[in-house]
């Protein structure tokens, strides 16, 4: 992947070559569902959720009467609603929260 970022110009070779010296990158990624090598549909439906922002400017609106962000969704089953109200300045921390902290590893099992 650093690779692929360094000869598309998204990466430095220093940032990549930093990456690489860290003991923990900070990064994992769940791997319970497998998507063999043949599975061409399969293939694309994975590339096409990694390609995907991990929020919808479409579903966000922002009342400036109110100064509150409203952000829609699917429906969430414990909320047992699609939306979330917050007051703006809310709205960036809640976001931060999904930041992971540098240096910290998260590990996800292997399942064979």
């Amino acid at each position: 992947m650093l690779e692929f970022l360094v000869n598309n110009d998204a990466v430095s070779e220093g940032l990549r070559s930093r990456m690489l010296g860290w003991r923990h990158s900070g990064f994992s990624a769940h791997n319970e569902v497998r998507v063999p090598a043949e599975d061409a549909e399969g293939r694309k439906k994975l590339a096409g959720t990694m390609l995907r922002a991990p929020m919808s400017l479409e579903k966000m609106t922002y009342d400036a009467a109110t100064g509150a962000v409203i952000y829609r969704s699917k429906r969430h089953a414990g909320l047992k609603r699609n939306f979330q109200v917050m007051p703006g300045a809310e709205w960036p921390a809640l976001c931060c929260k999904h930041i992971p902290v540098p240096l910290t590893y998260h590990p996800v099992p292997d399942i064979a």
